[in-house]
């Protein structure tokens, strides 16, 4: 499945920009594969590696079909100096949410007032 996803906010001097382009599906082997199609910068395929795992951790107990993902990136773009790891993150993750029809502001969430990143993992029981 197709998905993109884009975060642009800014506040007087500060600003966050990131877009994501990939491709996910359910993985029918016993591990994730991601795989990014242009070079990126090593921070920005750490973020990318972080989100995909928060999905897993985050959905994969619920549904053993969200266990494992293959992940193609086909495309990312952000601005260095204004976006921040946590922006690649969130737009990745966000835009696998979309793919699985999974609401992933309640597990990954930026507030729009601070411009701030939560994360609240599932309480299990």
């Amino acid at each position: 499945m197709k998905a993109s996803k884009q975060l642009h906010w800014q506040h007087g001097a500060v600003a966050l920009y990131a877009e994501i382009h990939l491709d996910v599906e359910s993985s029918q082997g016993e591990r994730q594969e991601l795989t990014i199609a242009q070079p990126v910068p090593p921070q920005y395929s750490g973020a990318i590696q972080f989100a995909v795992n928060l999905f897993v951790e985050t959905y994969g107990w619920q549904d053993s079909a969200l266990a494992n993902l293959d992940v193609t990136v086909l495309s990312i773009k952000g601005v260095p100096g204004d976006t921040t790891l946590c922006a690649i993150a969130y737009v990745t993750f966000q835009a696998i949410c979309d793919a699985f029809n999974r609401d992933g502001e309640l597990s990954f969430s930026f507030n729009r007032g601070s411009g701030t990143f939560s994360i609240n993992l599932p309480s299990v029981g």
